[in-house]
């Protein structure tokens, strides 16, 4: 085990990465797309339900289950269905880490299923009613070449439902009423952690691992740095905020766990940025 990350406990048919060419084309198997983590204060469990196009994840404890993201319409069925593998049958609340498609396309469908409250943060909140954003800036010679080619265009590529209901934004006495008891019960907190937005935010979830959306990757070479962000110079003082928490590991929306050790190095490697 790396030192500095949490131990997982499996899951039955989650043991392996497992990828097969079908007719040309990479299928990834469950046994890697489905991971679960388990806290070892008060044994909250963390799992990673879909993560080809962009991880969600659900953190469940004594019947209590939320979900963190909701990923590409395009994956929908596949949610509804590992949800249904976990017996989940209720949500309390659906938690975004930011609003682009790729995180918010199926909430709209989901909150009507589940008919539960939505969090984000207000600075969010406005695309939700828009049904779209641009994409942040390019952070790597590649993202930037791409940004550049597709112009103020690139939005069009990215649309999603509009989301017409009640969006919880700030703790305020409304949240915390609604969804008060659902925070303490799974020792959850949010953090305003931008950098990839002006509005993103992460979750901890027990003091020990924290869900934090796009504000670090770990897809490219063991290199945390987004390759969107529209205030990258904001990213290394967000990262030492997720450091300050406690978290021995961090579940980012792509790529898969990063450790303390790697988030120190991207502080040393990118504070002057």
């Amino acid at each position: 085990m790396t030192k500095g990350t949490v131990p997982f406990v499996m899951t039955k048919g989650t043991g392996r990465f497992v990828t097969r060419v079908v007719r040309g084309r990479t299928s990834y198997s469950w046994m890697e797309i489905m991971k679960t983590w388990i806290t070892r204060k008060n044994g909250i469990e963390i799992f990673r339900l879909l993560g080809i196009r962009c991880n969600c994840y659900l953190v469940r404890k004594d019947g209590i289950s939320v979900i963190i993201d909701t990923s590409v319409r395009r994956e929908y069925a596949t949610l509804l269905r590992r949800l249904k593998e976990l017996q989940v049958d209720k949500l309390a609340c659906i938690l975004l880490t930011h609003v682009h498609f790729d995180h918010v396309a199926n909430l709209t469908r989901l909150q009507g299923r589940f008919d539960c409250p939505v969090y984000a943060h207000s600075l969010e909140e406005g695309f939700l009613r828009e049904g779209h954003t641009r994409l942040p800036k390019g952070t790597k010679p590649f993202t930037k070449l791409a940004i550049g080619f597709v112009g103020n265009n690139v939005w069009r590529m990215h649309r999603f439902a509009v989301f017409c209901g009640r969006v919880f934004t700030e703790l305020s006495d409304d949240l915390m009423v609604v969804l008060g008891p659902v925070f303490e019960q799974l020792n959850l907190q949010v953090l305003h952690t931008p950098g990839h937005t002006a509005g993103s935010v992460s979750f901890v979830v027990d003091s020990e691992i924290a869900l934090v959306g796009d504000a670090m990757v770990s897809q490219f070479q063991r290199d945390v740095f987004p390759p969107f962000a529209n205030a990258p110079e904001q990213l290394p003082t967000t990262w030492r905020t997720l450091l300050d928490t406690g978290c021995r590991c961090f579940l980012p929306a792509h790529g898969s766990e990063i450790s303390r050790n790697q988030v120190e190095r991207g502080i040393s490697k990118y504070r002057a940025v």
